[in-house]
Formats: structure tokens, sequence, C-alpha cells
């Protein structure tokens, strides 16, 4: 019976909790939000209203728009650390076709989340 409920558990733990999924819409809502609107002025009702989420909700999972930010910024420059990594763990392989790529992935990482860089 242990390794049945072990099993239930580990499947349980592998889905994404509701408070996880609400917190990656908020995310998503303001990534996309920052592809038109300046940071600026984007407002915490906008991005409950984007996420469809309450007010009160944004405010249970961040403190405020700036966090949101922070935690998006983090996540786009993880993103572009991973494909330059490779780049500095191997110096032999640095061919100029290999260093092309490996930037041109990086900098498209940085385009798609132009609004959050910006």
């Amino acid at each position: 019976m242990e390794a049945r409920t072990t099993s239930r558990r580990a499947q349980r733990d592998a889905k994404p909790r509701q408070g996880d999924r609400r917190e990656r819409a908020i995310l998503e809502a303001t990534r996309e939000l920052l592809s038109s609107t300046p940071f600026a002025e984007l407002t915490i009702e906008q991005i409950a209203g984007a996420a469809g989420v309450s007010r009160s909700s944004i405010y249970f999972y961040f403190s405020d728009k700036v966090e949101i930010l922070a935690l998006l910024y983090a996540e786009v420059f993880e993103e572009m650390s991973a494909e330059l990594d490779s780049w500095f763990a191997d110096p032999e392989k640095h061919s100029e076709q290999w260093s092309r790529t490996t930037i041109a992935a990086a900098v498209t990482i940085a385009r798609r989340n132009s609004g959050v860089v910006r």
C-alpha cells in the first residue's frame, strides 16, 4: 500500500497546482502586455484582467509589478544563459559558425521577450 500511496502522491505533485497555474497566468499576461505597453504605464488592474484573476490575487503572489518584472527578467536571462553556457563550457568547439549560432539563439530569446527586456 505504501508504494501505491507514494505513486499517487508523486502523480499529484507532478501536476501543476492551481496556485502555480495562477502565478504562471499572471507572468504570461504581464509578458504579453509588455509587448505593447511600457512598464511604467502598466497597471496591476491590467495584469489582473489579462490573467483572469482578481487584483488581490496578484498581491497574493507578488508584492508589486516590479517583482513580476524581476521574475520575468530572471527567466529570460536564465534561458539566454543556458544557450551561452554551452558556448563557454567547451572552448575547443568554438568555430565562427558555432559561435554565430549560439549568439543568434540568445538574441532570438531576447527578441522573443523584447517587452520584458526593454
